[in-house]
Parts: C-alpha cells; sequence; structure tokens
C-alpha cells in the first residue's frame, strides 16, 4: 500500500510539472508570436538601445479636476539601465503649468514651473525605480525569452474589443508584470504592474491600455495609451509624432541645474 501511495504522489507532482512546463512552453508560443507581430526580433532588439520620443495631447483626471495639455516622453535603455524623460505642459485655470520628471539611472527628479520639486536617490528609492522600470523593459517583448524570465499563462479576457490572453512575467527581484495580447494580432493591448507612485511614494496598481497601431521604422507602435492607477482612470494620450533618435544630449536625463 505504502508503495502505491508513493507512486500516485510521485506520479501528480510529475503531472504538476509537466503541466507547468507546459504553460511555460504555451507562454513563450504567445510571446514569440507577439514579437513576430510587432517587428520581428531584429528590429525590436535594434530598437530596443535607440532612443525613442512621442508627443501628442493629454488628457489627465485627478482629485476631481479634469486638465488638458501637451506631453513628450523620451526614453532609452543604457548599460542595461531604463532612462526616461517626460515634460508635461497643463493650462489650470488660466495659468501655464509645467511639470517634468526624469530618471538619468542614478536619481529620479521632479520640477514644478523649472523649479526642483523632489528627488529620489537613495538605495531603497533606486530600487523601487527599478523595480517599477522593469515593467518597460518587459514591454519590449524580445527580454522575455532571456534567461531568468518565468513565463505562465494567466488565462483569456478582453480589453476593449479585443479578446485577449494574459501572460505572466516573473523575474528574480523584480515584481510580477502581466502582459495582455490580442489573441487575433498578438500586438499588446495591456500592461499591468505594482508601481510605485513617484509623489506619494506608494506602490500602486497600474494598468495601461493599448490602441491604435501604426508602423515606425519596422516596429508597431501605439498611438493612443490610456493610464489607469488603482483601478482609476489617470491619463488618456493621443500620440500626435513619434520618431527614433540617432541621439540625445548629454544630461538630458539628468536633473536641471
Amino acid at each position: 500500500m505504502r508503495n502505491f501511495r508513493t507512486l500516485f504522489v510521485l506520479g501528480v507532482a510529475l503531472l504538476a510539472l509537466t503541466t507547468a512546463a507546459r504553460a511555460d512552453d504555451d507562454a513563450k508560443d504567445i510571446i514569440k508570436k507577439a514579437i513576430k507581430a510587432h517587428g520581428g526580433e531584429d528590429v525590436l532588439k535594434k530598437n530596443r538601445v535607440r532612443p525613442g520620443q512621442f508627443s501628442g495631447e493629454a488628457h489627465i483626471e485627478a482629485e476631481g479636476l479634469e486638465l488638458s495639455g501637451t506631453m513628450e516622453m523620451t526614453a532609452m535603455m543604457k548599460n542595461n539601465s531604463y532612462r526616461f524623460r517626460q515634460d508635461l505642459n497643463l493650462k489650470v485655470m488660466d495659468m501655464e503649468v509645467r511639470q517634468s520628471v526624469g530618471f538619468d539611472g542614478k536619481e529620479l527628479w521632479i520640477t514644478l514651473n523649472d523649479q526642483v520639486f523632489m528627488t529620489y536617490d537613495s538605495e531603497d528609492d533606486l530600487k523601487l525605480i527599478r523595480e517599477s522600470n522593469w515593467a518597460e523593459e518587459a514591454a519590449d517583448l524580445v527580454v522575455l525569452l532571456e534567461p531568468g524570465v518565468e513565463l505562465a499563462i494567466v488565462g483569456e479576457d478582453k480589453v476593449g474589443d479585443h479578446p485577449v490572453v494574459g501572460v505572466r512575467v516573473s523575474k528574480k527581484g523584480f515584481k510580477d508584470v502581466l502582459l495582455y495580447f490580442d489573441q487575433k494580432t498578438y500586438l499588446l493591448r495591456k500592461i499591468q504592474n505594482q508601481s510605485l507612485d513617484f509623489m506619494s511614494r506608494k506602490e500602486v496598481e497600474q494598468e495601461r491600455i493599448l490602441d491604435d497601431y501604426t508602423d515606425l521604422e519596422g516596429q508597431k507602435m501605439p498611438k493612443k495609451l490610456t493610464f489607469f492607477q488603482d483601478g482609476k482612470k489617470l491619463l488618456d494620450l493621443q500620440v500626435k509624432e513619434m520618431k527614433f533618435l540617432d541621439h540625445v544630449e548629454e544630461g538630458f536625463f539628468s536633473r536641471p541645474k
């Protein structure tokens, strides 16, 4: 009887192991199809390390206010570190308001009307920032097939009118990221992750909906993005212009002096 029980337990363990392996293989297959849909591995790898910039019209909903303005976002990978700068121009009660947020790999800074408002540069801050940036790296897709990244299917859903399938991305030292891909086109439709709210310094659930894809130098890129924070819509962004840059000026991502 003991031998039969041992064989049964072993069989259950092996079944769980093979099921997990099969799920991982299925998830990898989805990622491979998504990489192809977005332009292919060669194009995505090349563009991943190029500075990219987009600008467009932003509509913000926060604290009961509805604000409109323009936003420009510039980002790049350098020395395996994600760097970015976001410049937002708003009109609040007939007053022009400028806010910039940047991260140069060593410090995250926020300015309001060209005056430094907040900075984050402690080891704890940098760890949280890099954890938040992992979601951006995961959305590049090509990093998901590298060693140390685990993938698993989390089920089917809908994003707007698009049926999607979700893939959980896990990597040691980082919080999981959920990526949802269109079941017909395999384009990325939603990114979901735990992120740092830089103003409150609290962890929040962040969702980004991606739509209206267009071609940019062989890569499929979304022109419409909707951001949610803890289930509440925070930002609608309609991209008017996007491009890859040959270079950015030294210090562009660093805190203004």
